[in-house]
């Protein structure tokens, strides 16, 4: 992003889906605190009719506030996801999907992103996908 971009919403995820998660214990396991947790079947949309989860979730989510600098904050959950590596394998060697996601709301219709070498090396040592959203009004 550009640093002088007006940015709505900014943020990374750990998202951790599956049937009949045990959220207790996912939390315990991670050593993180979710930020949100969905159940299935609970609505999580409305428009234009109700659209409920098809999974459960566990999310934690980190803010970005410096939304043009990613990388700095996708360091520091890396670097501390790190510490848990072997759990997040287990997650998904039982079915279950673990995922990083870099989303980006603004009212810009153009944005880029340019992740560093040094975090690519973080990424393809934790050997989870990251995946990158970007919601746009299409303002200029």
């Amino acid at each position: 992003m550009k640093k002088n971009e007006t940015i709505a919403e900014a943020s990374v995820a750990l998202i951790v889906s599956g049937d009949e998660l045990d959220m207790e214990e996912l939390t315990a396991c991670l050593r993180l605190q979710p930020t949100r947790i969905i159940h299935k079947g609970e609505v999580v949309g409305r428009i234009p009719a109700p659209l409920l989860a098809g999974q459960d979730q566990w999310i934690y989510t980190c803010p970005l506030t410096e939304t043009y600098d990613a990388d700095t904050t996708l360091i520091s959950l890396l670097t501390d996801l790190q510490q848990v590596k072997d759990e997040l394998h287990a997650l998904s060697a039982t079915g279950n999907t673990v995922t990083l996601q870099l989303y980006v709301k603004s009212d810009h219709a153009h944005m880029f992103y340019r992740l560093m070498p040094e975090t690519l090396t973080h990424l393809v040592a934790l050997g989870i996908p990251l995946e990158i959203s970007s919601f746009s009004w299409g303002g200029l």
